[in-house]
């Protein structure tokens, strides 16, 4: 099965290595600026299953523009960043606007494969209504990434922490159910965290959510997901009751 990807990369270097390295494994579209990838998106080359993008670009910050789209209730795009910079503002403004991995140069040929395969994992061959739900979710709920905040389609926000949004974010550009060691190892990275941390702060987060009509879901062997009030009887799994919460209210 090939998966469209489409790569942002000035860098002649690397733009080398990653063809040499995913064109044979997946079907490429390569642009070097943002200008070129945005045209393509708009005209004729409709959604790729995965972005990757350098963090800097001559025409912009790629986690700029993409922070950009979800301001104007586009369609988000799965990613992973690229770049040689090691600033931790950066670092975490890219996982904050929903970056699945960041990949720091220069890196190996089997790293890149490794995470690229890890992203993809997580985001393909999921049931077809989940897409269908994501899609209605995501036209009328847009992330506030520099206030922490989540907006609903009537202006109606709430205020997150920051390892609230980072959940959030997680869930939201996932689009599917995501695992509890997925979930520890994204948003605390190499920091041994208990798991009842985590229940924690998804307790939280599906308090204030749930103002807006928004939901977070359990599955015993899938996961966290988000999953609108309003079309509760349509959940991610089409199965409400294999939903539980994550732990009592």
């Amino acid at each position: 099965l090939q998966h469209l990807s489409h790569r942002v990369e000035d860098d002649p270097g690397s733009q080398f290595v990653l063809e040499e390295t995913l064109g044979l494994r997946y079907k490429i579209q390569s642009f070097d600026s943002l200008a070129t990838l945005d045209r393509a998106l708009l005209q004729t080359m409709g959604m790729p299953n995965l972005l990757i993008a350098d963090l800097r670009l001559g025409d912009g910050i790629s986690v700029d523009y993409l922070k950009n789209r979800a301001f104007c209730n586009q369609p988000p795009i799965p990613f992973l960043v690229i770049s040689s910079l090691d600033d931790l503002d950066f670092l975490r403004e890219a996982y904050r606007t929903g970056a699945l991995d960041y990949i720091a140069k220069p890196f190996t040929k089997n790293e890149l494969i490794a995470k690229v395969e890890r992203a993809l994992n997580l985001l393909i061959d999921q049931p077809e209504s989940s897409a269908h739900a994501a899609s209605a979710r995501r036209s009328w709920v847009t992330i506030d990434g520099p206030r922490l905040r989540v907006v609903g389609k009537n202006g109606e926000f709430v205020s997150l922490t920051a390892k609230e949004f980072k959940i959030f974010s997680l869930l939201y550009h996932a689009g599917v159910f995501v695992s509890r060691a997925t979930m520890l190892e994204d948003v605390w990275g190499d920091v041994q965290v208990d798991a009842k941390v985590l229940d924690v702060h998804v307790f939280n987060l599906r308090r204030k959510l749930k103002t807006i009509d928004l939901k977070v879901a359990y599955h015993s062997e899938n996961g966290f997901g988000l999953e609108q009030e309003l079309i509760a009887h349509h959940s991610l799994l089409n199965n409400s009751s294999d939903l539980a919460p994550p732990i009592n209210p």
